[in-house]
């Protein structure tokens, strides 16, 4: 029978099973924190809701429920679409004593 050398085997299950195993759970974390990453970029709005992407004070882009991907150095502003009426009006008095309405 011959003699088994169980030194050598623990190296091989070593090299054989944990380093792969190693490097597949590395390879999975890094490629997660970059997809994370990603998706911070990622600018969504509502159907209801304006999207404003700025970039040092000025406008790149602007529109209702826009999905974009973001620079990093962009700034983000939201808000609601909808339409409200103001209705106003004034009345003024000239020197001649004239009612003047706007």
């Amino acid at each position: 029978m011959p003699e088994v050398d169980y030194a050598h085997w623990g190296n091989r299950l070593i090299w054989d099973a944990f380093v792969p195993m190693v490097v597949i759970a590395a390879t999975y974390y890094a490629l997660r924190m970059i997809f994370d990453q990603i998706m911070k970029l990622r600018v969504s709005g509502h159907a209801n809701e304006w999207v404003l992407i700025l970039n040092n004070g000025k406008l790149k882009q602007a529109g209702v429920g826009l999905n974009v991907f973001r620079g990093p150095f962009d700034q983000v502003a939201k808000f609601p679409s909808a339409v409200h009426r103001v209705d106003f009006s004034t009345e003024q008095v000239t020197k001649e004593m004239q009612g003047i309405l706007v």
